[in-house]
């Protein structure tokens, strides 16, 4: 099931597509968006602001996405 959701993400387009389904899949996973993906608004670079709890160290954080489509790397 993982591999068949992970090849549907990787396949949506990022305006209008994923950008679109991350905030409600963020909220599913009980991470709350503060700020979402908008056309023509200077955002810096971060497309979706969201804070909740990480699960790896149950402590609450800020979490900033970067919607691109393919590999970003430190150097994009």
């Amino acid at each position: 099931m993982k591999l068949a959701i992970k090849q549907y993400l990787s396949s949506l387009k990022e305006s209008k597509e994923l950008d679109a389904i991350l905030p409600d899949l963020l909220l599913a996973m009980g991470i709350t968006t503060t700020s979402k993906p908008q056309s023509g608004n200077r955002q810096y670079g971060v497309d979706i602001e969201a804070t909740g709890v990480d699960p790896a160290d149950k402590k609450r954080k800020v979490f900033l996405f970067v919607l691109k489509q393919g590999n970003l790397g430190r150097k994009d």
